[in-house]
C-alpha cells in the first residue's frame, strides 16, 4: 500500500513529458493542464522534419532488406530510450529506487497502457520494415523514394474523415477540397512512369521496373494506412488517458526495441548473413534519427500550434526527395512533382483550414 502511494506521487508530467512529483497539498486537486503556446516552435519543427527525411534515406544504405535486418533497429531505439530516461533521472531532486522505477517503468506498469504500448510497438516494427522494403523497391523501380513517402499524405485525408466520425471534429468545405486535392496528387503519382534514361542504374527491364513500381506504390499506401492507425491511437489516448505523448512515444520505442532485440539474438545465434557491420551501423543511425525526429516533432506539436506544425512535418518527404536526387540522380518527373505538390497542398488545406 505504501509503495502504491509513493508511486502516485510521481504520476504527473510537465510540458516536456518529464515526471514531476506532486506535493502533498495538491493531491486532491488535478494538476493544471499545459496550455500550448500560440506560436510555432520552428527550430524543433524543422529539425524534426529534416531528421525524418534523413532517417528514411539512411535505411537505403542497408544491403539487405529482410525482416531480420529490420530488427537491428533495436540498437537506436534502446539507445535513445536509455539516454532520455537518464536525462529524466538527472532532473529529479530526490533520486531513489522508487523514483527511478517510476521514471523507467511507471506508465508501463499500468495495465491499459501496456495494451496500447504493445499495439504501438508492433505497429512501428511493421512501419520500419515497410520503410526498408520501400527504399529497396523504389530503387529497383528507379523512382525517387521521397515520391513514395509522399503517399503518406493519404493518411491525413482518411484521418480527418475518421476524426470527424469518431471525435466530432469539424469537416469544412475547405477540408473536403483538401481531401480531393490530395487524392488528385496521389492519382498522378499512381499513374506516373519514371523516365529510365534519368538513372544510371538500368539493372532491370521495363516490365520488371513496372512490376516493382506497382509493388512499391502498394507498400506506400500500406505505409500510409499503418501510420493512420497510429494517429487514431494517439488521438484516442490523448483524449481518454493521461499519458504524455512524449512518454508514450519513448516507452513504445523501448517495447519495440526489446521485441526486436529478442529476434536479433536469434538471428545472431544462427549467423544470419544480413548481420554485417554495415547493416548494424546503418540501422543504428537510421533508428536513432527516427526516434529523435518523432520526439522532436511531437514535442513541437504538443507545446505549440499543432495544426500548422503537423502540416509542416508532413513535408518530410521533400527532404528525402532532395537527398536522393542529389546522391542518386533520381529526379522526379513532371507528373510526380505535381502529384507530390498537390498532396502537400491538400494536407495544408485540411490541417490549416479546419
Amino acid at each position: 500500500m505504501e509503495k502504491q502511494l509513493e508511486a502516485e506521487n510521481y504520476n504527473t508530467f510537465d510540458e516536456n513529458g518529464l515526471l514531476i512529483p506532486i506535493v502533498e497539498s495538491s493531491k486532491e486537486a488535478p494538476a493544471p493542464a499545459v496550455i500550448p503556446a500560440a506560436k510555432i516552435y520552428w527550430t524543433q519543427t524543422i529539425l524534426g522534419t529534416m531528421l525524418w527525411g534523413v532517417s528514411t534515406c539512411t535505411y537505403k544504405l542497408l544491403d539487405k532488406q529482410d525482416f531480420a535486418v529490420s530488427c537491428l533497429s533495436w540498437t537506436g531505439f534502446l539507445f535513445v530510450y536509455l539516454v532520455y530516461k537518464l536525462y529524466e533521472v538527472s532532473q529529479l531532486c530526490d533520486v531513489n529506487k522508487n523514483t527511478v522505477f517510476q521514471i523507467f517503468f511507471g506508465q508501463m506498469a499500468k495495465k491499459l497502457n501496456r495494451y496500447h504500448l504493445a499495439f504501438r510497438s508492433i505497429n512501428f516494427i511493421f512501419v520500419i520494415w515497410l520503410t526498408i522494403l520501400m527504399a529497396d523497391y523504389s530503387q529497383r523501380a528507379e523512382i525517387n523514394f521521397g515520391i513514395i513517402l509522399s503517399l503518406n499524405c493519404v493518411a491525413t485525408a482518411f484521418q480527418v474523415i475518421i476524426f470527424w466520425i469518431m471525435f466530432g471534429e469539424k469537416l469544412s468545405k475547405l477540408v473536403i477540397l483538401g481531401i480531393i486535392v490530395t487524392s488528385g496528387g496521389t492519382a498522378l503519382i499512381l499513374i506516373s512512369k519514371t523516365d529510365k534514361t534519368q538513372s544510371s542504374l538500368n539493372q532491370y527491364s521495363e516490365e520488371e521496373r513496372m512490376s516493382y513500381l506497382h509493388l512499391v506504390i502498394f507498400l506506400g499506401m500500406l505505409f500510409a494506412f499503418t501510420n493512420l492507425l497510429r494517429l487514431i491511437q494517439a488521438k484516442f489516448i490523448s483524449t481518454r488517458h493521461s499519458y504524455s505523448p512524449n512518454q508514450f512515444t519513448i516507452d513504445a520505442a523501448f517495447i519495440c526495441g526489446i521485441i526486436q532485440l529478442i529476434f536479433s539474438i536469434y538471428y545472431f545465434s544462427i549467423s544470419h548473413p544480413s548481420y554485417t557491420w554495415n547493416n548494424i551501423g546503418a540501422s543504428f543511425v537510421a533508428s536513432s534519427l527516427t526516434q529523435i525526429s518523432m520526439m522532436t516533432m511531437i514535442n513541437a506539436i504538443v507545446k505549440g500550434l499543432s495544426a500548422p506544425t503537423i502540416a509542416i512535418t508532413n513535408t518530410g518527404p521533400v527532404f528525402s526527395t532532395l537527398i536522393i536526387a542529389v546522391f542518386q540522380g533520381l529526379l522526379p518527373n513532371v507528373y510526380q512533382t505535381i502529384g507530390m505538390a498537390l498532396c502537400f497542398a491538400g494536407v495544408m488545406m485540411m490541417i490549416l483550414c479546419k
